[in-house]
């Protein structure tokens, strides 16, 4: 027997779900809160199912939503993406998206898939 979360992640693999922007966003950020190794625009890409354009927009509205809230989500060549603040203010932002993604529709299966990644990585 296939679990749910299973079959919801072979979907966006096999790019049968999309994701609205506000849920990238959370997605992307909670993705990075979680992060253990480089991650470029192209992980948000393969993450997200979206072409360049799109991951830098949405990258783009993602710092604009930090900006009052003490984070910044930094790039450089050598760190890849990673968010800058202090520890508190990155742990509240994190709650606040998981709050706000457990009331969307793919809520429960995006954590999810943020956690198994940050597990695989």
């Amino acid at each position: 027997m296939v679990a749910d979360s299973d079959l919801i992640f072979n979907q966006l693999k096999d790019e049968q779900i999309y994701l609205n922007q506000e849920e990238r966003i959370y997605f992307i950020y909670l993705y990075t809160f979680c992060r253990q190794d480089f991650i470029s625009n192209t992980h948000y890409q393969d993450r997200v199912k979206v072409n360049k354009n799109t991951s830098l927009s949405d990258v783009r509205l993602l710092r604009e939503c930090l900006s009052d809230n003490g984070v910044t989500l930094n790039y450089s060549r050598a760190e890849g993406y990673f968010l800058r603040g202090r520890e508190d203010d990155k742990h509240r932002v994190a709650l606040h998206f998981i709050r706000k993604l457990l009331r969307s529709r793919i809520g429960y299966w995006a954590l999810h898939y943020v956690l198994d990644e940050w597990q695989a990585g």
